[in-house]
């Protein structure tokens, strides 16, 4: 379930470096770490309940290309395209872009990487109107 059928070339991510096998990566910015120890100027994702707007907040995406690409690689999240390469078109994993999986439970394919303009990320949930979100 981790692969994408579409994934021929049998994706490896690290995870707490232990070689994995899986197409699909988290957004990084959804917290993790139980004491929400993070710092910076992005605030993390740490329970649903502060998900103002699930439907537009990626939890997982395929983020294979990009390691087929890229095979040294070793992170295997949604924060490796969304902001170091903010932009899926060119590690798109499918035609139309990457398959995004939202909180709300839905599945949408995009060619564009919405992100904060301030941070560059995908920390949707920081963002107090449209005006400060921009597609990539």
């Amino acid at each position: 379930m981790l692969i994408c059928p579409s994934d021929t070339n049998g994706p490896k991510a690290s995870w707490h470096w232990r070689p994995i096998a899986l197409s699909y990566g988290m957004n990084s910015y959804i917290d993790w770490v139980p004491t929400g120890s993070h710092t910076g100027s992005i605030s993390y994702l740490k329970h649903s309940a502060q998900a103002k707007n699930p439907s537009s907040i990626v939890h997982m995406a395929d983020t294979w290309r990009y390691f087929v690409d890229n095979p040294t690689a070793t992170f295997f999240n949604v924060k490796s395209l969304g902001v170091s390469r903010a932009n899926v078109r060119g590690w798109a994993a499918h035609a139309g872009g990457r398959n995004n999986l939202y909180l709300d439970g839905h599945v949408e394919t995009q060619n564009k990487v919405t992100v904060v303009i301030a941070s560059g990320a995908e920390n949707v949930w920081d963002a107090t109107g449209p005006a400060q979100l921009s597609d990539r």
